[in-house]
């Protein structure tokens, strides 16, 4: 086992980032050799509706996805990026009238599960919640989306929890909101 580094206090170096471009929406930084992005946080939200016994899922046209794949919609969660000092609860009630025409009544406690760093190449993180709600915590309003193109192709379906197995999620987050939602149900 002398191949594995052995855990320890090791002293602290203070490293500097540098500034390789600077983008609209992200930057590109190099520390200690390694060259990775800066983009803002973003919340992801899977909505329950309890007494439906339904999720809300987003039938989505996501470009970086169609490169690969060439298909036409891609099976996430509702997310958004979270604007400048905007709180990541206001960014999830702003993203769920957006994307899904969900409305919360004043007062609703929004709860993330957890924050995880997006990957090792990037310095941004996804704020994750699985939101079970009642009927009479919203209301229904029309989703206008963000005004985007892309947003206008894309739509939010409701899917019966009987069916969340058969479901196939495009990206890695959106899985870990099934699964967790489904700790959520008991399933």
């Amino acid at each position: 086992m002398e191949k594995f580094s052995k855990l320890g206090k090791k002293k602290k170096v203070k490293l500097k980032n540098q500034l390789l471009h600077d983008l609209d929406y992200m930057k590109i930084y190099s520390r200690n050799g390694w060259v990775y992005v800066e983009e803002p946080d973003n919340i992801c939200v899977l909505p329950i509706i309890i007494e439906d016994n339904q999720i809300l899922v987003r039938m989505e046209v996501i470009p970086s996805f169609q490169s690969r794949d060439n298909q036409d919609f891609h099976l996430t969660c509702i997310s958004g990026t979270i604007d400048g000092e905007e709180k990541p609860e206001t960014c999830l009630i702003r993203e769920l009238e957006e994307e899904a025409g969900i409305r919360l009544k004043e007062n609703f406690e929004v709860k993330f599960f957890d924050v995880l760093y997006k990957s090792k190449s990037q310095s941004s993180k996804f704020h994750l919640c699985v939101l079970p709600i009642h009927i009479y915590e919203f209301t229904e309003v029309k989703a206008e989306g963000d005004g985007s193109v892309i947003e206008k192709e894309s739509k939010t379906v409701k899917v019966s929890v009987d069916n969340i197995d058969n479901l196939f999620p495009s990206d890695i987050v959106t899985r870990l909101l099934l699964e967790e939602s489904k700790k959520y149900l008991d399933i």
